[in-house]
């Protein structure tokens, strides 16, 4: 599912926010900007994008920023899923697909959230592929996966 003009042109233009973050997660965020020679706001804006992704042809240059992550992060990248809720909506839209049509709006989430889902499983995918390369046991979570 590609995006429509409007979302690109969204997407291609920087909206600002406000944002208030706790002391320690403030911390951390410059922390790792220093370490990566980044700045706060791209540190920060380069996580949203691995939480909750952009566009296909964004995954690939955050799946290259997986890369130089540090183990604890990867960690926890390959600890991500669907929320509970949306897991549970997805499966009822499959559901209700096998049984009748789907409206235009359930066609609609049902594509948003198989690709989170896909998205997600690339991800995780990845950081366990990495982390899997550098020494650690990952056999914990390929089999939680079955």
């Amino acid at each position: 599912m590609g995006l429509s003009e409007k979302e690109k042109y969204a997407m291609a233009s920087p909206q600002n926010i406000t944002i208030s973050l706790p002391e320690n997660l403030l911390k951390r965020v410059r922390q790792v900007a220093s370490e990566r020679n980044r700045t706060i706001e791209n540190t920060i804006i380069d996580v949203l994008q691995l939480l909750v992704g952009t566009s296909d042809e964004a995954l690939d240059t955050q799946l290259s920023l997986l890369e130089t992550t540090s183990d604890e992060q990867l960690w926890s990248i390959a600890q991500l899923s669907l929320s509970a809720s949306d897991y549970e909506r997805l499966r009822a839209l499959i559901e209700k697909g096998r049984n009748e049509p789907l409206l235009r709006e359930d066609e609609r989430e049902l594509d948003q959230l198989s690709e989170m889902s896909e998205y997600w499983m690339v991800l995780r995918s990845k950081a366990l592929a990495i982390l899997k390369q550098r020494g650690h046991n990952v056999e914990h979570f390929v089999t939680q996966a079955h």
